[in-house]
């Protein structure tokens, strides 16, 4: 090897170090800095527009976890919704939950006639109604025309190429982002740690406000009161789910 190869090698062997010695320092904090795709700040939005605080999650209507998590993120948005945009996109996870992309084609279906919120509070309200069908179909249907849709365009919609196209960008926009379980959040593009309880989540969302709007963000009292523990739907084995090594729930 003559001089100029051992250069090489030895400023490749550094700049290796260097990367894996940063991974491991920005995950001390509870967040890992990747790169991310812009497209993971744009969704179905709930909140404010022109938030400068975004918390995305990429989320699976069958996962218990997310089940759980749904009235966290609807509080969050009735109490911090003039600061905070909330995003969701489709991951389902189809390998461990049968019925997930059918409902996720059930609420991108009902996007197509604006009432994907209305599908997307549906599904999750229900959840224990239509996750055990052999075809949730049927169930969905209902779900439709409860909440005003078209039940005809519904059901065309739901197998329509639009839909698919749709959930597929998804999920490839969670892979390029790194996403292997679910809920699974970003707040302003970054990964963080899901928070164990509403407290632990508006700690995090009032932290990030007060570094984006420092001269309007109050104290708690003022951006919405006291928080609460994470609520329990039909018991907490049944709607909660473990933490995984990296505190993620799927």
């Amino acid at each position: 090897m003559n001089k100029k190869e051992k250069i090489f090698w030895a400023v490749f062997v550094v700049v290796v170090i260097a990367a894996v010695a940063g991974i491991i320092w920005g995950a001390k904090d509870g967040s890992v800095k990747m790169a991310v795709d812009d497209d993971v700040l744009v969704g179905h939005e709930r909140g404010a527009p022109d938030a400068k605080v975004i918390l995305t999650e990429f989320g699976d209507f069958q996962c218990p976890a997310c089940g759980a998590y749904h009235p966290l993120t609807t509080r969050l948005i009735e109490e911090r919704g003039d600061k905070v945009k909330y995003v969701f996109k489709n991951f389902p996870l189809a390998n461990v939950h049968q019925n997930a992309t059918a409902a996720a084609e059930a609420a991108e279906a009902a996007a197509l006639q604006n009432k994907f919120w209305d599908m997307h509070d549906m599904l999750f309200e229900h959840q224990d109604e239509w996750s055990a069908e052999s075809n949730p179909t049927e169930l969905f249907a209902k779900y439709a025309i409860e909440i005003g849709l078209d039940p005809r365009k519904f059901r065309e919609d739901m197998k329509s190429p639009g839909v698919s196209e749709t959930i597929t960008a998804d999920i490839a926009a969670g892979s390029r982002a790194g996403v292997s379980y679910t809920p699974y959040l970003l707040l302003n593009g970054e990964r963080i740690e899901t928070p164990q309880g509403y407290e632990e989540l508006l700690k995090v969302i009032d932290a990030a406000l007060a570094e984006a709007l420092p001269m309007e963000t109050g104290t708690e009292d003022d951006l919405g009161g006291e928080a609460s523990a994470l609520p329990e739907e039909g018991g907490a084995e049944e709607k909660s789910a473990p933490e995984t090594e990296d505190n993620g729930l799927y």
